[in-house]
C-alpha cells in the first residue's frame, strides 16, 4: 500500500474532517477529534510514512475506510495536497482579509520613521527547510512487517510466545492496540497462514522465509 511520495505539488484532494478523524482513530490514532486542522492535514500528508504494507483500519470488513485510506495514500505519493474543508475555507477568508485595504489609507500618510518601523515588522524571516534524512535499510520481522509498525507489535507477542497460545486480550494489554486493529491483522496472518486460531487462541508459525 505504501507509496513513494512525489515532491512536486499536483495540486490538492479536500476531504471531510469528520472521515479525516475517522480514519485516525481506526488507526490507533485515539486523540485524533481534538487536534487542530492544522495538524490532522499534516498527519494525513505523512500518511504512507506512519502505516505498514498490510495495515488496515479497524475490522477488515470496514471496505469503506480502507479505501479511503488507500485514496489518501495513492494522492500523496502523486505528489496532490491533502486538506481538509474546513482548513481550505480558513485559508480563502485569510486571504480576502490580507486584500483589503484600510479606510483613508491613500490620504493619510504615517511619519517616515513610523513606515519604516512597519515595514520591518512586515519582513518575513526567510528559513531554509532542513534536508530530509535519508531513509536507511527497512528493518522487518519473520512475517515480512516493518519491525516497529503496529502489525509488528503484533507478531513479536506471537513470536515470542513461540509454541503457547495467546488471546487477542493479552495481545492487547502487550502492545496497547485496540481491539479491532488486533483481530484485523490476526485475520490476515492466519489467511497468510502465519499463524493459526483455535478455542486456546492463536499461535504463531515460524515463516518459511530465511
Amino acid at each position: 500500500m505504501s507509496k513513494k511520495k512525489s515532491t512536486k505539488n499536483r495540486g490538492t484532494l479536500v476531504v471531510s474532517r469528520k472521515q479525516a478523524i475517522a480514519l485516525m482513530e481506526g488507526l490507533c490514532f485515539t486523540t485524533a477529534n481534538k487536534w487542530s486542522d492544522e495538524k490532522l492535514v499534516n498527519k494525513l500528508n505523512k500518511l504512507p510514512e506512519l502505516i505498514d504494507t498490510e495495515t488496515t483500519v479497524g475490522d477488515m470488513k470496514d471496505s469503506a475506510l480502507n479505501d479511503f485510506m488507500e485514496q489518501i495514500v495513492t494522492a500523496v505519493g502523486d505528489g496532490i495536497k491533502i486538506m481538509t474543508k474546513k482548513t481550505t475555507t480558513t485559508t480563502t477568508k485569510k486571504t480576502k482579509k490580507t486584500k483589503k485595504s484600510k479606510p483613508g489609507a491613500e490620504t493619510t500618510k504615517a511619519p517616515a520613521t513610523e513606515r519604516a518601523g512597519k515595514s520591518s515588522k512586515k519582513k518575513v524571516k526567510k528559513t531554509t527547510p532542513a534536508a530530509a534524512p535519508k531513509k536507511g535499510k527497512v528493518e522487518r520481522d519473520e512475517y515480512g512487517n516493518k519491525a516497529n509498525s503496529q502489525a509488528g507489535k503484533i507478531n513479536a507477542v506471537l513470536l515470542k510466545a513461540g509454541k503457547k497460545h495467546v488471546t487477542a486480550e493479552q495481545i492487547e494489554k502487550k502492545t496497547g492496540l485496540t481491539r479491532a486493529r488486533i483481530n484485523g491483522h490476526l485475520s490476515y496472518l492466519i489467511d497468510k497462514g502465519f499463524a493459526k486460531s483455535s478455542d486456546e487462541g492463536y499461535r504463531g508459525k515460524p515463516s518459511k522465509k530465511k
